[in-house]
């Protein structure tokens, strides 16, 4: 089998809208020969690949998009009502501080309670970023997949107490990809910006429409057919990996590419531009300057996430 590495722009968003002949890799039978070969049992992950649409194909996968299309439609109303307070609350205060940490005081409590308000759930639901969205990594340890099926039978534990009439199935979908892929493009976009607008106001950086970022890195994919790229051909059963980053470098792409294209494009896209201009519009009334940035990233093959992300502020 071979494996293919694309990075160059066009080609990656021309790839992703051919979904008949790449199709996304048959995620719950390969956790099935895992436990067949270290006899041990993931329930809660097959659980959870088999209600995410992203590892999904065929009707099942339009059946399940759709259902989640309709729960983030009818959460985003939510959403925007809660939005002002929620800004008002971890974003706003930040402004007064002299080296805040985003991720721990902001950008984690925002997100969390965002996806309170769109599953329909009482209050936030705690649990560590990356440990569960390591199932989209393909060469995953065996530790690691243990550690997120602990983390699945959680957080699913603590859905049927605090979330009963909440659909488990795609508060999971829900949970696991979005809640990881909206902190990562955030906390990246931020820094991206910050980053190039040291010693100057919040007030008056100039902050893009879209996020610059984005917090997925790569789309794995498997050549159902044969495709020709070119002078080359990728073979039936081929691995594709499909690198987004290249497309945030690229000014001649819509940066839209980076919420994806064709049937697996993100599904959050609207509510994620809705938390990206409320940020903007709360930055629009700091009175501090951006002294200083640092950001250290977390290991990850599949995600793009800030562990600290830390600016130092003057007035």
């Amino acid at each position: 089998m071979k494996s293919w590495i694309v990075y160059k722009s066009e080609l990656v968003i021309d790839l992703l809208r051919d979904d008949k002949r790449l199709v996304v890799p048959h995620t719950v039978a390969n956790i099935r020969i895992l436990e067949a070969r270290y006899k041990r049992q993931f329930p809660n992950l097959i659980f959870a690949v088999s209600c995410i649409p992203l590892l999904l194909e065929g009707q099942v996968h339009r059946d399940i998009r759709r259902g989640l299309a309709d729960l983030i439609s009818r959460g985003r109303p939510r959403i925007t009502a809660a939005m002002p307070d929620m800004m008002a609350r971890h974003i706003a205060p930040l402004d007064r501080e002299a080296n805040p940490e985003w991720l721990s005081t902001a950008l984690s409590p925002l997100v969390s309670e965002l996806f309170a308000h769109m599953c329909g759930c009482p209050g936030p639901l705690a649990f560590p970023k990356l440990v569960i969205t390591r199932l989209f990594d393909s060469f995953v340890s065996l530790a690691a997949l243990g550690e997120a099926e602990r983390q699945l039978d959680q957080l699913r534990r603590s859905l049927a107490e605090t979330a009963p009439d909440v659909d488990q199935a795609q508060a999971v979908a829900l949970l696991v990809l979005g809640r990881d892929s909206l902190l990562g493009t955030l906390a990246t976009s931020l820094h991206a910006v910050l980053q190039q607008n040291l010693g100057r106001r919040f007030a008056d950086i100039e902050f893009p429409e879209f996020p610059p970022e984005t917090g997925v890195a790569i789309a794995e994919r498997v050549a159902a057919a044969e495709i020709p790229v070119g002078a080359h051909k990728i073979a039936a059963g081929d691995r594709v990996r499909l690198y987004f980053q290249p497309i945030s470098d690229n000014g001649g792409v819509n940066k839209q590419a980076l919420f994806g294209a064709g049937v697996h494009s993100c599904l959050g896209r609207p509510i994620s531009l809705d938390v990206w201009r409320a940020m903007i519009e709360t930055f629009g009334r700091f009175s501090s300057r951006v002294a200083s940035v640092a950001c250290e990233f977390e290991p990850s093959n599949i995600f793009v996430m800030p562990r600290h992300l830390r600016t130092e502020h003057i007035q």
